[in-house]
């Protein structure tokens, strides 16, 4: 089983991120006993709301070395960061091509922001489709998520189910496992 999980590096890690993230990932890490696990800092996610390169950096460095401090290990997962695999962004736009306007208008990730859509840049409209790119590229079998994040997971079997269907069997359909904050 290939478990799927990653983290924006748009803000310094706090508590929320090691209560809702770094601990439920590196618990359910441990868990995996196929040890087919990934973990990614999204940085290009970052780009949507960071604009400063030395603090999407110094953050990249935080979170990797808060995930580390609390227990990853690379013995239980492949580390990776996003904008150093260049078929992500590929992939991106094939998907892009073949995902509906209609659906990515309705992903709450841009409605949330449609009152002001002079703050709203496409990286916020395509989001959910970066999304999918990073979770179908690995043939990511599970994707635990916060609450927030479900709908997105929703649009990548869409997206998938709808690639598969036009080209034969491309991706695999992930699920998504709603992390559990742990207190």
């Amino acid at each position: 089983m290939r478990i799927f999980n990653g983290i924006q590096s748009s803000a310094r890690p706090h508590l929320g991120n090691i209560l809702g993230c770094v601990l439920p990932t590196i618990k359910l890490f441990k868990e995996n006993t196929s040890k087919d696990n990934l973990f990614f800092i999204a940085d290009l996610h970052s780009l949507t709301s960071l604009k400063d390169a030395k603090e999407r950096k110094k953050n990249i460095f935080e979170i990797l070395s808060v995930f580390l401090s609390f227990g990853l290990q690379e013995e239980n997962c492949i580390i990776f960061l996003q904008s150093k695999i260049k078929e992500i962004l590929e992939l991106n736009w094939y998907l892009a091509c073949h995902t509906p306007y209609k659906m990515i208008c309705n992903a709450h990730s841009f409605k949330d922001k449609q009152n002001n859509l002079s703050e709203v840049n496409c990286g916020i409209f395509t989001y959910p489709i970066l999304m999918s790119s990073d979770i179908l590229i690995f043939d990511s079998e599970i994707v635990p998520v916060g609450k927030d994040q479900i709908q997105h997971i929703e649009i990548t079997r869409d997206i998938a189910k709808s690639f598969n269907f036009l080209y034969g069997e491309s991706f695999k359909i992930p699920t998504y496992l709603e992390n559990q904050i742990l207190t």
